[in-house]
């Protein structure tokens, strides 16, 4: 058999409840904030509910849940560049997506 023990003997670890209690608070805030990115999400979370939380904590569970914040000034920034200003020779509709 081509199998590994390791695949054999495999159990899957449950999600803990602090987890569980950082994803929906993380939810609230984005539904309330949809603007809002992980640094904000991150402030928001020490500053109202205290949960001391990392960035990157919060980065990957936005990660995970699909969610990422609405950047108002790279669609004005697309916009801008759309019209192609003589003043504004640096900037290429598709470099606003890097941001």
């Amino acid at each position: 058999m081509n199998l590994n023990r390791s695949c054999l003997y495999y159990q899957p670890v449950p999600v803990s409840p602090e987890e569980i209690a950082l994803k929906h608070a993380i939810d609230e805030i984005y539904t309330q904030y949809p603007f809002y990115g992980s640094r904000r999400i991150t402030a928001h979370l020490h500053k109202y509910r205290q949960m001391l939380v990392a960035r990157e904590t919060v980065q990957q569970a936005m990660r995970e849940m699909g969610l990422a914040g609405i950047c108002y000034f790279s669609s004005m920034q697309l916009h801008t560049a759309a019209e192609q200003p003589p003043s504004l020779k640096c900037i290429a509709p598709w470099e606003i997506f890097g941001d």
